[in-house]
């Protein structure tokens, strides 16, 4: 691969002030990651395939932690991290060879929102085993159901603006999954439950009062005038 053609494989990332944490991602998930893609950028293998890997990588990794065995727990935190580098590395592959697709991308999105929540409640799952805590299934659960709402709510809010920006929540996963994988080889599992309850819960009050804002800024929220941008016209039916 000559050089120049790496920085195709980069999305462009904002890693400025409170974005510094998204240099993680970049040093230990996507470097790794353009390795892959070097490997097979004139093969005929494509990203979807990554994309399945990363998919049955993930599931592979819950398998694992659901079995409740701390030693299982670093087995599995190493294909959590294996995972993660290869959803990475579909995009980039895809980026490399221009053969970037609607598909592709919400094939991406479909199957990594499965492994999140089938890995955060294998976690949860796993943790109850080893600890008989009652407590923190039903905080671990409840982490994981905040977690897909969190989600739900970014790309609704994404859709309602318009934004056909894709991929930018990528580094945020990242980050769980690299917390998770600190928290499997330090026996700390418990910690990472509390953390993603109280990430999950902020993030989902950060979205609610973001679509009240606009609505506020944008004059819609308590009136719906019709030559407002964000407001279409009604429709009517003639009889």
């Amino acid at each position: 691969m000559r050089k120049k053609d790496y920085s195709k494989a980069f999305k462009k990332v904002d890693t400025r002030g409170i974005n510094k944490y998204k240099l993680l991602d970049l040093y230990l998930n996507r470097y790794p990651a353009l390795l892959i893609v070097i490997l097979l950028k004139n093969t005929s293998i494509s990203p979807n395939i990554l994309t399945l890997l990363s998919f049955f990588t993930g599931l592979i990794a819950a398998s694992l932690y659901i079995k409740g065995d701390p030693i299982l727990f670093k087995t599995a935190s190493v294909f959590i991290f294996l995972s993660s580098i290869l959803d990475c590395a579909d995009g980039m592959l895809a980026r490399v060879k221009e053969i970037s697709n609607k598909y592709g991308a919400y094939l991406d999105v479909f199957l990594d929102r499965i492994v999140d929540f089938t890995i955060l409640t294998a976690v949860s799952i796993g943790v109850f085993k080893q600890t008989k805590s009652i407590t923190l299934l039903v905080l671990g659960l409840l982490g994981a159901g905040m977690y897909l709402l969190q989600i739900n709510l970014f790309y609704l809010i994404k859709s309602y603006l318009n934004d056909k920006k894709t991929g930018d929540s990528g580094e945020l996963r990242f980050l769980m999954f690299l917390l998770i994988f600190v928290f499997s080889l330090l026996n700390g599992l418990t910690y990472f439950i509390y953390i993603i309850l109280i990430e999950t819960t902020i993030g989902v009050m950060y979205h609610f009062s973001t679509i009240l804002r606009f609505g506020v800024k944008n004059g819609i929220l308590f009136s719906t005038p019709l030559n407002n941008k964000h407001t279409k016209k009604p429709e009517t039916c003639e009889d």
